[in-house]
């Protein structure tokens, strides 16, 4: 027989146009220990929930997030990395507020992203204001700071499909 469940939270986000777009289990190493948090857009907001405390905390800070877009997660080098298609990727270091990320020049959206062999890949983009939806751009390694422009792949070019998930 299993256990019930516990409400971390019974009230809802308050605002308009919160629709749910994207709830992540961030966990990075804080100085040695593993610290452990909920992410979530939602409503063009970023909010963050520490110590499974049941109270979402806003960090969207400087940030415009387009709602409502479903949001993709990856955690890389102690941040988590976000993307929607439509706004330029943003991610939080698990202190302070959310920013943008850094990304390959012209870079102003990415649908996905996924880590591999510690480089950070950006998949189905816009560069320019044209989508490239079966391309993807990858990061020098170990590093999200720095993007060469010509370090992509384009997957299937031509074919009229396009790229539905990094894995």
């Amino acid at each position: 027989k299993r256990n019930g469940y516990a409400d971390l939270n019974s009230t809802a986000t308050s605002g308009s146009n919160l629709t749910g777009d994207g709830l992540y289990f961030y966990e990075y190493n804080n100085a040695g220990t593993a610290t452990r948090l909920l992410v979530k857009v939602s409503g063009g907001k970023l909010y963050k929930m520490d110590g499974l405390d049941g109270t979402w905390d806003d960090i969207t800070g400087a940030l415009s997030i387009t709602a409502p877009n479903y949001c993709d997660f990856e955690t890389f080098l102690n941040e988590v990395y976000i993307t929607n298609g439509v706004d330029v990727p943003f991610k939080w270091d698990g202190t302070g507020n959310g920013s943008a990320m850094t990304v390959p020049s012209g870079l102003t959206a990415a649908k996905y992203v996924c880590l591999f062999n510690n480089y950070l890949f950006l998949g189905n983009v816009t560069v320019g204001g044209i989508t490239y939806p079966s391309r993807v751009y990858f990061s020098n390694i170990k590093s999200t700071t720095t993007w060469t422009g010509t370090d992509w792949i384009e997957v299937s070019m031509n074919d009229g499909q396009q790229i539905m998930g990094l894995k």
